[in-house]
């Protein structure tokens, strides 16, 4: 990306702004990228996360039953074990219900 201050004598504002620029475009990949991480049934049937072994089996037949019910036991689970890194995406797939 072309860098405005790099140039030597430039506008303060406009350097500022060109900085605030590359700031918003880091901010929207990183969200385009979490949008697209994986949720809680999916990390389950890749045996990424693992969870009581009804759940598992129910997730990994696809054997069709209550989401949020699974997600809730999911949920009361991963608050047990203290996990921070997974109880964030389990409030992500929540938010995305």
């Amino acid at each position: 990306m072309f860098v405005a201050a790099d140039m030597g004598h430039v506008d303060p504002s406009l350097a500022e702004r060109q900085r605030m620029l590359k700031k918003a475009r880091l901010a929207d990949s990183l969200n385009d990228q979490l949008s697209h991480r994986p949720g809680p049934l999916e990390l389950i049937k890749k045996n990424i996360l693992h969870t009581e072994e009804p759940i598992e089996r129910a997730v990994k037949g696809n054997v069709i039953c209550d989401t949020d019910y699974l997600l809730k036991l999911l949920w009361k689970q991963l608050q047990s074990m203290n996990t921070k890194m997974l109880i964030t995406s389990i409030e992500f797939a929540f938010l995305n219900l």
